[in-house]
């Protein structure tokens, strides 16, 4: 696999994932002045990762593995990902601790999801700062239509009063990027004209076939460098200009 494409698998695999790919649990909650709260935090799930390998690389160029922890770090497990590039089968590895709730289970899923990190899948919800959930108590559960119900999950707090939370939707910035429109396109092309760039070298820079295949953070950049090098290309112009 050359280093083009390697950049293509980068990128695909770092994409965020749809608010439907993602779980959240409950970090911590308890109770102030007579209301419960819940703060919460967001992780995507295997069967999500599972579908980001199998859509970026192919069903048989990924697979994984599990080993058990090390006697002296603890009762959980290890899970090696494998990405095939080329002939050559690459393996990532990370583990994690069983769970108190279907333990071993646990400890599996854990440790395919900390291993995905390791390739970047999910790695960008480390940056999504724990949210305080919206809670209510099982009286004005108990009042909700059954489809306003379903948006919401069960917990208890430490001293086991149930309660029922929903999480708030994610910040644009962390759920899949849109791609560049037409006028932004056009812009482009017209930059790349202008100050003489390679077009192949840029698609080749961002890992796309194409430029339209550039997501609207990625054209933003690239319109930013291009508009710099217009710059400075007229700017040298302008100095030439002065020195005849």
């Amino acid at each position: 696999m050359s280093a083009i494409e390697q950049r293509k698998v980068q990128r695909e695999l770092l994409q965020p994932f749809t608010q439907e790919d993602l779980e959240w649990r409950v970090q911590a909650s308890g109770e102030f002045n007579g209301k419960v709260w819940a703060r919460i935090i967001a992780y995507v799930t295997n069967r999500a990762i599972q579908q980001r390998l199998d859509d970026v690389v192919g069903m048989m160029n990924w697979k994984n593995e599990f080993l058990p922890l090390p006697n002296s770090v603890g009762n959980g497990a290890m899970c090696g990902i494998s990405i095939k590039f080329g002939d050559e089968w690459i393996t990532k590895f990370d583990g994690a601790d069983n769970t108190n709730i279907e333990s071993t289970k646990g400890g599996l899923s854990g440790s395919m999801k900390r291993a995905a990190v390791q390739w970047g899948i999910g790695r960008y919800l480390y940056e999504v700062k724990a949210h305080y959930a919206e809670c209510i108590d099982e009286q004005t559960y108990r009042s909700l239509k059954r489809h306003e119900r379903d948006a919401y999950e069960k917990a208890k707090t430490k001293i086991g009063k149930v309660f029922y939370w929903k999480a708030p939707p994610l910040n644009t910035k962390y759920l899949p990027k849109k791609h560049l429109g037409i006028e932004t396109y056009k812009t482009i092309k017209k930059l790349i004209k202008e100050t003489g760039s390679k077009e192949d070298d840029i698609c080749s820079k961002y890992g796309v076939d194409d430029l339209k295949d550039l997501y609207v953070d990625e054209a933003g950049d690239l319109t930013t460098k291009l508009l710099k090098i217009k710059n400075r290309q007229q700017e040298e112009r302008d100095a030439d200009t002065r020195a005849k």
